[in-house]
């Protein structure tokens, strides 16, 4: 996804983790130890032809709280009004598998899939809310049955697209805990109630 000369990516490390068994994993330290974070990698893009002495550049990486597995990206833009005066933000929604940890989850953890949101408003310092201390949990996630193949966000408003579970939709107008507005599980296609593999979603 870019956005004024920047390049927003989302780095999947499951191939890295695969082999890896979570289910027998019982503390954070260990978790850590075992599995590689995936993470938002924010590139500006140099402006003119590429050459030796104009290359993309790195501007700033933010790893991903584990076990999350990065799957699906879109930027958004929303308004928030801190006592008076309204403050435009600019979000990365990250969609995310995960793996289970049932040994930690959900006491210390959140391992389910969805989506989590990314403060890109500043592309050199990227933040997310939760920040491994139990009380910031789950914060600025957004939470799903199923895996995510596709998202599309336009201000506060976030649809996720699933292989096998629908379409959720999200408000995102409180960023710090995402509440889900609607989900439908299966559409009317050829005269047939059916669940479609969702891989594009357009805002109009």
């Amino acid at each position: 996804t870019t956005a004024c000369n920047l390049l927003f990516v989302a780095i999947d490390s499951s191939p890295f983790n695969e082999a890896v068994k979570t289910e027998t994993i019982d503390s954070i330290e260990v978790l850590e130890t075992k599995l590689r974070h995936s993470a938002l990698a924010i590139i500006r893009l140099p402006e003119g032809p590429m050459s030796n002495g104009n290359r993309p550049a790195l501007v700033a990486q933010r790893d991903l709280p584990l076990p999350l597995h990065a799957t699906a990206i879109a930027l958004t833009t929303t308004r928030q009004v801190v006592g008076e005066t309204p403050t435009d933000k600019v979000w990365a929604v990250v969609g995310c598998d995960t793996m289970r940890t049932p040994l930690l989850a959900p006491a210390e953890l959140l391992d389910d899939p969805g989506f989590i949101l990314v403060d890109v408003t500043d592309p050199a310092n990227p933040s997310v809310f939760e920040n491994g201390m139990i009380a910031t949990k789950g914060m600025g996630r957004g939470v799903i049955e199923g895996e995510v193949t596709v998202l599309a966000a336009e201000g506060d408003f976030v649809l996720v697209g699933t292989r096998a579970n629908g379409l959720y939709a999200f408000s995102i107008s409180n960023p710090t805990h995402p509440v889900m507005v609607n989900h439908k599980g299966s559409f009317l296609l050829n005269g047939k109630e059916t669940t479609p593999l969702i891989e594009s979603i357009e805002l109009r």
